[in-house]
């Protein structure tokens, strides 16, 4: 799970069978905290964070290492850049990958086929 503080509203989700997570809209410019959890890792497992189309993390890293806490949660905060488009940060733990997505930009309509 990830939970992605978005504005006044916190947003938990879930990711799919490749490691991506829904995507979750912002605004441009905004910084959000996300905290990703790790179920089967330990605390103090480390993990790697690296952005991968534009925005930055604190500090303005592109590229950090999460140390997992005692709920092995992962955290940190991220701010998009003003222009509209999807931003991800890639998560990597040995042997798994996970995707957060963020989007600025208008609501994208649901296909259904």
């Amino acid at each position: 799970m990830v939970r992605v503080e978005a504005g006044e509203r916190a947003v938990d989700c879930r990711a799919n069978e490749l490691g991506v997570f829904e995507r979750v809209r912002v605004e441009p410019g905004e910084t959000v905290p996300i905290a990703v959890a790790w179920p089967n890792a330990m605390p103090g497992e480390r993990v790697v964070a690296v952005v991968e189309d534009g925005g930055q993390m604190e500090g303005g890293e592109r590229v950090k290492v999460l140390v997992l806490d005692e709920r092995r949660m992962g955290r940190f905060e991220f701010t998009t850049a003003l222009e509209p488009g999807l931003y991800r940060v890639t998560l990597r733990r040995v042997g798994e990958t996970k995707t957060v997505e963020l989007w600025v930009g208008a609501e994208l309509p649901l296909v259904k086929h």
